[in-house]
């Protein structure tokens, strides 16, 4: 579910895209995570893909009518995009800022400027008649501090001239994604495990670029078995003491008898950032290799590696929120409810809890969410969670499964909670029933 929300940002992104250029490129494959809402197929459809350009009616044109005399010069300055009257309008601008996404240009002396395009930054060059981004031209109009763009049979996009300082290049990048030490990064090349049947070793790491990237570890996985091929997942990673989720449409390889496979292991950066681990200085991967088609494993445990070198270690722990309630503590986990967040880009809205495991163990989690208001609910998240680790859990909610409800409206939760052994056989370490007023 959390991946189908970054595929469905970038798909949306691309039908915004102000002047036809390439918007965030696609998001990785979800992570459809460990946490997903019960609900019917129709509604795990990603949006279409094609632009969400409805016909308008009759009375309002598709697109609005191009000056025909040439603009006056464009005063300098940052113009931020505020109203897309085909595409929702100003609500819909006011949602992608909410998660994280924003639009603006940048008008310089001379002919010049860039976009700033939810992460994505291209250059702009304009004259009193045009502007231009990527190759692609359309005519505008400068009015009362409003700059109106117009492409041929496209919609029409309204930025207004703001009091904010504009932004350098790259500045509002680094907002976006957060500041990772690129630049620190030392692993390379580095040698993980090596035994008779397999070696696993780090080529690099590749930080997110846009918004909707992944933090990627680049793997190298060798089968030295003269067996069945070998399997190798990593169902889940621990940042700096927090544990993530990985991608499941690219946790998992299996790997020919005496070849070397590439690997790529995507982190969800929105994840990263809601969990709020940081910059990755120490990532343990939850490593199984095994025998296809044999159920003993041959290795299942934690491989540990450093990006920024071991001295530069941290270990995260959240600060509590003002809505933050405590709904378990045992001598096994502490369990709270740290508040509902949305709408998301595809309308969700998210119950999110905050979990730790004073275990030793491996464990599974699961909320279930069974009334909101007294009314019969079906929403619910699983998560694995390493040992002696915190993890976030987050319950998905469509508009129509509350049926009408905003977050401010819910007065009253109910939900079970289970912790068990994560195996074949599961067994129960703690559960409860709990309500709860948000």
């Amino acid at each position: 579910m959390k991946n189908l929300v970054h595929k469905a940002a970038a798909l949306l992104l691309a039908a915004l895209l102000v002047l036809g250029t390439a918007a965030c490129g696609e998001a990785p494959a979800k992570t459809e995570p460990a946490s997903q809402p019960a609900k019917t197929e129709a509604d795990t459809k990603a949006p279409s893909t094609e632009p969400q350009t409805t016909e308008a009616p009759a009375t309002e044109p598709p697109t609005a009518e191009e000056p025909t005399t040439a603009a006056p010069a464009l005063v300098s300055g940052r113009y931020d995009l505020f109203d897309l009257p085909m595409n929702g309008g100003t609500e819909t601008v006011e949602k992608y800022a909410a998660n994280g996404l924003y639009y603006f240009l940048v008008i310089e002396d001379g002919g010049k400027g860039y976009l700033h395009n939810a992460g994505e930054e291209n250059e702009i060059t304009w004259n009193e008649k045009s502007i231009n981004v990527g190759g692609s031209d359309a005519s505008y109009k400068a009015e009362d501090g409003v700059l109106t763009i117009y492409r041929k049979n496209q919609p029409y996009q309204l930025y207004r001239l703001s009091d904010e300082p504009a932004p350098a290049r790259g500045e509002t990048m680094k907002k976006v994604l957060g500041l990772f030490r690129t630049d620190e990064i030392t692993l390379e090349n580095v040698t993980l495990a090596d035994t008779a049947d397999y070696t696993i070793a780090v080529k690099g790491i590749t930080p997110p670029k846009k918004p909707y990237d992944p933090y990627t570890l680049v793997l190298s996985l060798t089968s030295k078995y003269a067996g069945d091929k070998l399997g190798f997942s990593f169902t889940h990673v621990v940042i700096n003491g927090i544990t993530i989720p990985a991608d499941l449409s690219s946790c998992s390889c299996s790997v020919n008898p005496g070849e070397t496979k590439e690997y790529e292991l995507k982190l969800s950066l929105d994840t990263m950032k809601k969990a709020g681990v940081g910059d990755p200085t120490r990532i343990d991967l939850y490593t199984r290799v095994k025998p296809d088609y044999q159920p003993k494993d041959m290795f299942l445990d934690y491989l540990t590696l450093y990006p920024l070198g071991e001295d530069k270690a941290e270990t995260v722990t959240r600060q509590a929120g003002g809505k933050d309630q405590l709904i378990e503590d045992n001598d096994k986990i502490r369990l709270s409810f740290i508040g509902i967040t949305g709408p998301d880009i595809i309308n969700y809205y998210h119950i999110c809890f905050w979990l730790e495991n004073k275990t030793d163990t491996v464990a599974c989690s699961q909320v279930f969410i069974h009334t909101i208001n007294g009314t019969d609910a079906s929403f619910f998240s699983t998560d694995e969670i390493a040992p002696h680790s915190a993890c976030m859990l987050e319950a998905f909610m469509s508009p129509e499964s509350l049926n009408g409800l905003v977050p401010e409206a819910i007065t009253d939760i109910a939900f079970s909670f289970d912790f068990s052994t994560n195996s074949v056989n599961p067994k129960t370490i703690t559960e409860g029933e709990y309500s709860f007023k948000p």
